[in-house]
């Protein structure tokens, strides 16, 4: 099995050398790393390209011409990956030194495994522990685990957001499955599936889903990242609030992106769809699409809104009460 990691930079000077490192310290050494800078203003290439010259491993570095995005930029690295296996990294994190043996570990125990999902211990800017992981985060169930184990996973990755991109690997053979990618840029609190959670669903439409129930990232916090706890504190700071009603185009967008994921998943021939995640699918989608037609007035949301708590979809899909607040507001 040969190994690839798909790693995206963009003015990471401060932070990419000790993820370099950390791959470079793997007990089971990568095949290759192809690293796609999007127009770094500062040392970032040029400590990539000292790293290169010294790594026991293949590592091409692309320097882009024209900013891309996080989803361009990562799209076009994982087009370029020769693996059978490919990972995502962010410029930012670090690796534990078991990460690449336990994925390979898990890809070669079951052959129709096409995504494996691991956890991360969430950190501060000085790798300083935060006291908490990334599935505790998002609420992971031992229910969320005996489905996946089933064979049931993209349930899961339908209603959960356990999949982070730095803690995914998936199986080449989907590529042409799941790129292009979504141009979605994150944005915090927003139903919007950024290309993760694109990667996921469509991978879990097709293909096993593998936990690996171990901590094998630190998720690095800090001011400048894109996505991330850090946005929450800096939506304070600047006096948004995580009550602000999101704008309709953006479930409009939700909707359409969900859409597209379905039409996919349903012209791919392989998938392994059951008549109820088909089922589930439409009534996300049929929730945002409510959403984005909730109507201007606002006593005239009332009915609709509350038909949707009713159903259940808002704590289903969303967050609850508080969704369906900022919705009536």
């Amino acid at each position: 099995m040969k190994i690839s990691i798909a790693m995206c930079s963009y003015n990471g000077g401060r932070y990419i050398e000790a993820q370099l490192e950390s791959i470079a310290a793997q007990e089971r050494a990568p095949d290759e790393l192809v690293i796609c800078d999007d127009c770094s203003r500062d040392d970032t290439v040029q400590i990539i390209e000292g790293f290169a010259r010294r790594a026991a491993f293949s590592v091409r570095v692309i320097a882009n011409h024209k900013n891309l995005g996080t989803s361009k930029n990562f799209e076009q690295a994982i087009s370029l990956c020769e693996g059978d296996v490919i990972l995502l990294a962010d410029q930012d994190d670090v690796w534990l030194p078991q990460k690449l043996e336990r994925i390979e570990a898990a890809f070669n125990c079951h052959q129709e495994t096409g995504l494996v999902l691991s956890n991360a211990e969430v950190v501060d800017e000085n790798l300083v522990p935060l006291g908490y992981d990334l599935w505790r985060f998002s609420g992971v169930t031992e229910a969320d685990r005996s489905l996946i184990a089933d064979g049931r996973g993209f349930g899961v990755v339908l209603r959960r957001s356990i999949t982070f991109g730095i803690t995914m690997a998936f199986h080449a053979r989907y590529k042409n499955l799941i790129l292009p990618l979504p141009a979605h840029q994150a944005v915090f609190n927003s139903p919007l599936p950024i290309h993760d959670k694109w990667i996921a669903m469509l991978i879990a439409a097709a293909g096993r889903v593998t936990m690996i129930d171990e901590i094998l990232t630190q998720y690095r916090q800090h001011a400048e990242q894109q996505t991330g706890a850090a946005n929450l504190a800096r939506t304070v700071q600047q006096g948004s609030s995580i009550w602000q009603p999101l704008k309709r185009d953006v479930f409009e967008s939700a909707a359409a992106t969900y859409r597209a994921i379905r039409d996919k998943v349903m012209t791919y021939p392989q998938h392994t769809l059951r008549a109820e995640d088909i089922q589930e699918l439409n009534t996300l989608i049929a929730h945002l699409e409510a959403r984005a037609r909730v109507p201007r007035h606002r006593l005239r949301r009332v009915p609709q809104v509350f038909g949707e708590l009713r159903a259940g979809r808002y704590h289903r899909y969303a967050n609850g009460w508080r969704s369906a607040v900022k919705d009536l507001i």
